[in-house]
């Protein structure tokens, strides 16, 4: 069965939220899979506050990466943006190593994940040419 996990891109002041993650040591997006019974959006939502501490609120969807053949049963991860709307950044200890908000200009040469490279990437094509503030129709939870 393919694996469905999410991703957020958390920008305050022109910096991306990266956190390090603690089974493969990589910089990467907040982010991991969606539970049984949960939307797209709650689950992105669960996993920033899980993660960081933070409360986010949904503003556009940046992507959907597919890679079919990961570790042959694929995966396949949607990246929504988002910006803070309560909480305070702190790491969830069990899964998460540091966390700290990164320059946009500097985020893909710190991430080795070909992920997060392709959906920052993703980012700024779509920030830059529609001039995008937010999406209409995506829900967060309340």
């Amino acid at each position: 069965m393919p694996i469905l996990g999410v991703n957020v891109v958390v920008i305050q002041d022109r910096k991306v939220l990266l956190t390090k993650r603690r089974d493969f040591e990589i910089w990467c997006l907040p982010g991991g899979e969606v539970d049984a019974g949960e939307t797209l959006a709650q689950a992105t939502v669960r996993e920033a506050r899980e993660e960081v501490a933070l409360e986010v609120q949904l503003e556009w969807l940046v992507g959907i990466h597919s890679r079919p053949q990961w570790l042959s049963c694929g995966s396949h991860v949607v990246v929504f943006a988002a910006k803070i709307i309560g909480g305070e950044l702190a790491i969830q200890q069990q899964e998460v190593l540091e966390a700290q908000f990164s320059p946009l200009n500097n985020c893909r040469a710190k991430c080795s994940w070909d992920t997060t490279n392709k959906c920052l990437t993703r980012f700024v094509e779509l920030e830059g040419r529609f001039g995008i503030t937010k999406a209409n129709g995506i829900s967060s939870p309340v």
